[in-house]
């Protein structure tokens, strides 16, 4: 992001950043007014920087017999120092999901997919030592021909799910240090099992950001509120889980008002008590 067009709490208009590749000029409020999510104004106007589209694209799928040693195939590309532009995880709920949705065969072929995607003048050398490494940990993986690898990338772009009236459903948006995503996904599974709710888990593998669902069952289009109390458990033992492994309760999506309940988990009472002020700051009225 370049730079932006924002509206002010008391109606005023102001321009941040600049239309050149480097500034440094003045606090970063771009950056600012970014992070904030809205909350400190409201952006009419942005300038963004474009990049070029890749000349070469090669899709991988790995299959996994677990979800743990997919994740460690993640590891174990980082170690062979290849950044590829994709690395997707879906556990074997997700297969199973995206099998019923789509009439796929994917849950036949292993309990996870590792979706890995090289771009870039390297490109075919790149997937070439993915390939290598993935297999040497366990995994089948696709060949030479990536047609059926990016077709496996559209249908991760759906495995998120549709709403059903029998399921009361819960996604969360954690992030891990890369190093630790098997110790997370453990404690997931782990998690789920011990408080006794279904689990499904995506994963931007590569950023160690991952999304697991969490649900219980509906009777009769109502809640058990036994079954809640032991989701509600299963949602807090999975934020602190990845908090004591050095993560975040939030990777991408923010923290909205169903997650302010754990955002004193990671962030200390002066940490936030300056936001609040810096909120003060740019809207005395609190809008």
């Amino acid at each position: 992001m370049l730079a932006l067009d924002v509206v002010l709490a008391d109606g005023s208009l102001i321009h941040t950043g600049h239309q050149t590749f480097k500034g440094v000029a003045g606090y970063d409020l771009t950056g600012l007014f970014v992070g904030s999510e809205g909350t400190l104004g409201i952006v009419v106007g942005a300038t963004i920087r474009l990049k070029y589209l890749p000349r070469d694209v090669h899709t991988i799928a790995a299959f996994y017999p677990d979800f743990k040693q997919a994740a460690a195939g993640v590891l174990a590309v980082g170690r062979a120092r290849v950044q590829p532009a994709i690395m997707e995880l879906l556990d074997g709920g997700t297969l199973a999901q995206l099998d019923a949705l789509h009439g796929s065969d994917l849950s036949s072929r292993g309990r996870s997919l590792l979706l890995v995607q090289t771009d870039g003048f390297g490109a075919p050398a790149e997937a070439d030592v993915v390939r290598s490494v993935l297999a040497a940990g366990g995994a089948t993986v696709s060949t030479e021909s990536t047609a059926e690898a990016e077709q496996l990338v559209e249908l991760r772009r759906n495995s998120r799910g549709v709403e059903v009236d029998d399921e009361y459903r819960v996604g969360e948006d954690v992030a891990v240090p890369r190093s630790r995503l098997v110790d997370y996904v453990a404690a997931l599974e782990d998690l789920a099992a011990t408080h006794g709710v279904s689990l499904k888990v995506v994963a931007h593998a590569g950023d160690g950001n991952l999304h697991p669902t969490f649900w219980i069952d509906r009777n009769d289009s109502a809640v058990d509120a036994d079954a809640m109390a032991r989701l509600n458990l299963a949602l807090d033992a999975s934020i602190e889980a990845a908090l004591e492994m050095g993560g975040t309760i939030t990777g991408e999506h923010g923290i909205g008002q169903y997650k302010l309940r754990w955002l004193g988990l990671e962030q200390a009472e002066p940490v936030r008590d300056l936001q609040r002020r810096i909120k003060e700051l740019f809207d005395r009225q609190g809008f």
